[in-house]
């Protein structure tokens, strides 16, 4: 801890001395880390810390633990939780130990030599969720049962921004949002259930005047499924087995692969051109679609049985994103945990 102050207030010199804006912000930057070191490292003392289990590399702690975990004799281990598809520098790690889903998200996380020290393969974290929400899963779909749905449709968001610099806006949003509320009010057999990852963003919240929306809510065959504060804390694996087909989206697919883990049907909308590193691998199933109007037409032929006989179906690719699939992904990190502590 004498160190890293040392080196702290070297750094703040640096900084006053620098006239280079751009050096000067940099130099700013490492500061904040350092501080940021000093106190995570005290806390670990304090506590006589000797594994340190990281779940969000983008948290400077992370970072900054990482300055000073040799010295300290401190193991880190960070795990993999979202289905991500490409390189995000924020969420790389230089920890000792990385459990990830699968060999395929390696390259994810590893960069022109910067990354964990070792990779581990764990599956997908909260494989095996479903027998904990089971019941719950069975008593919504009873419910749109007795209004009369008998095919069931999922659909999860991601988010909707309404920055500059977002994504999905709210038209973008509410368009699918009314494909599928007119879905469920032309086929009196279709029930929908909807799971945002933000509470803001459920359409009761965004949308509470929506003629449409509303007239689906009427049917009984509508469902959304809320609980948290923040983020809703649902788990996609509970809106999923309420369903016959999941509908997620290819730039996040983190709700869709849990989805397909669970082992029910679930496409990827990928109306943003959206690239990613499991390309490939999608490709080889009847997984992704450009438009929610080509999904439509693909979801009208499967209930016909005219055709898409494989719509939705991962059991070809999922072991690309999973080798496992056993349900036991969480013992594999308290394993690992365990491990690193003796």
């Amino acid at each position: 801890l004498s160190k890293i102050r040392t080196e702290r207030k070297a750094t703040l010199r640096a900084f006053f001395s620098e006239d280079n804006y751009t050096r000067k912000y940099f130099l700013l930057q490492v500061f904040f880390l350092q501080k940021q070191a000093e106190k995570i490292g005290a806390l670990a003392l304090w506590l006589n810390v000797k594994v340190f289990l990281n779940r969000e590399p983008q948290n400077v702690f992370a970072d900054g633990i990482q300055l000073l975990a040799r010295s300290l004799n401190i193991t880190t281990v960070t795990y993999q939780y979202s289905n991500m598809g490409s390189i995000s520098p924020l969420m790389m790690t230089t920890a000792d130990k990385m459990l990830v889903f699968s060999e395929g998200y390696k390259k994810i996380y590893e960069y022109n030599g910067i990354g964990p020290n070792e990779f581990l393969i764990g599956g997908y974290l909260y494989d095996g969720i479903a027998k904990v929400v089971m019941q719950k899963a069975m008593e919504h779909r009873t419910q749109l049962n007795a209004a009369g749905a008998k095919f069931i449709i999922c659909y999860f968001d991601e988010t909707v921004e309404t920055s500059r610099w977002g994504l999905v806006s709210k038209k973008d949003h509410l368009d699918e949002l009314h494909e599928l509320a007119k879905l469920i009010l032309s086929d009196a057999q279709t029930g929908l259930v909807l799971k945002s990852q933000y509470m803001r963003n459920s359409p009761s919240q965004l949308y509470p005047d929506d003629t449409l929306i509303q007239n689906a809510k009427a049917t009984g065959r509508y469902l959304e499924l809320m609980e948290g504060v923040h983020r809703n804390e649902i788990y996609p694996t509970e809106a999923a087995l309420v369903s016959d087909l999941c509908i997620s989206h290819k730039f996040g697919a983190t709700a869709g692969l849990e989805a397909a883990v669970a082992g029910v049907r679930t496409v990827l909308l990928d109306t943003y051109g959206c690239t990613t590193i499991h390309d490939e691998t999608y490709g080889k199933a009847d997984i992704i679609y450009q438009t929610m109007d080509s999904l439509m037409e693909a979801i009208a032929v499967f209930r016909a049985g005219t055709g898409h006989y494989d719509l939705g179906d991962w059991s070809g690719v999922l072991p690309y994103f999973d080798p496992y699939c056993d349900g036991d992904a969480p013992g594999r990190l308290y394993d690992t945990i365990n491990e690193s502590v003796s």
